[in-house]
C-alpha cells in the first residue's frame, strides 16, 4: 500500500476528496477516509482494493502523529486551534514531527504559495515537490473564471500537461487541485 496523508490548517477535506475522486475515476479503487461526505460517492470512507490509502490527516489533538505516510501533502500551516495549541510554535513543532515521519524514500508535496508549507518543504531533508500559482515545480497558469467553473493550464516546470476544469470557485481550490494532480501523477 501507499499511504497518502493530506495535512494542513486549510484545504484538507477538499484536497483529500479530490485525490480520492481522481483515483476512483482512474479505476485505482483507493481506500480513503475524508473529513466530509464526498459528493461523488455519498460516503466519507471506503475500503477499496487498490494500492492507495488516502487519509485526511488532522493536526487537532496531534491525531496525524499516528501516521507514517509514504506521500504527505501539506496545504498550509498557520496558527489554528488555539483551544489545543497554546502557541504558534507548539503548532509548528507538531507539524515538524509529522513531516519527520515521512520515510526517506517518501515524498512531501507542499504549497509554495503558503509561507508555512513552503518553509517546511525547504527544511525537509527528503524529497519535496512544491506547487502553486506564483511558484513551484507544478503550477496553474492562464486561470480563467467562467460563470460557474474555473479553468486553468497545468504545468510541470515548463512542460504543459493539459487543461483542468473545476466546478468550484476560488484560488484555494486551484491549489487543492494541483496537489491532487501531483498525487495522481505519483500514483500513475
Amino acid at each position: 500500500y501507499t499511504g497518502i496523508a493530506v495535512a494542513g490548517t486549510h484545504g484538507k477535506t477538499t484536497t483529500t476528496s479530490m485525490i480520492a475522486h481522481i483515483l476512483i475515476e482512474a479505476d485505482h479503487e483507493p481506500s480513503y477516509i475524508v473529513g466530509g461526505v464526498m459528493g461523488n460517492t455519498g460516503h466519507n470512507a471506503d475500503a477499496g482494493t487498490g494500492r492507495a490509502f488516502v487519509i485526511e490527516a488532522d493536526e487537532y489533538g496531534n491525531m496525524f502523529l499516528g501516521l507514517t505516510p509514504q506521500v504527505a501533502v501539506l496545504t498550509s500551516v498557520e496558527f489554528d486551534h488555539p483551544d489545543f495549541f497554546a502557541t504558534e510554535q507548539e503548532l509548528t513543532a507538531t507539524f515538524a514531527k509529522f513531516i519527520a515521519q515521512i520515510p526517506e524514500d517518501g515524498l512531501l508535496i507542499a504549497c509554495a504559495d503558503d509561507a508555512g508549507a513552503h518553509d517546511f518543504a525547504q527544511q525537509h531533508s527528503g524529497r519535496a515537490m512544491l506547487y502553486g500559482i506564483e511558484s513551484g515545480m507544478w503550477q496553474a497558469r492562464q486561470i480563467r473564471y467562467e460563470t460557474t467553473i474555473l479553468r486553468f493550464s497545468v504545468y510541470r516546470e515548463e512542460d504543459y500537461l493539459g487543461q483542468a476544469t473545476l466546478p468550484i470557485p476560488g484560488r484555494h481550490n486551484i491549489l487543492n487541485a494541483l496537489a491532487a494532480l501531483i498525487v495522481a501523477d505519483h500514483q500513475g
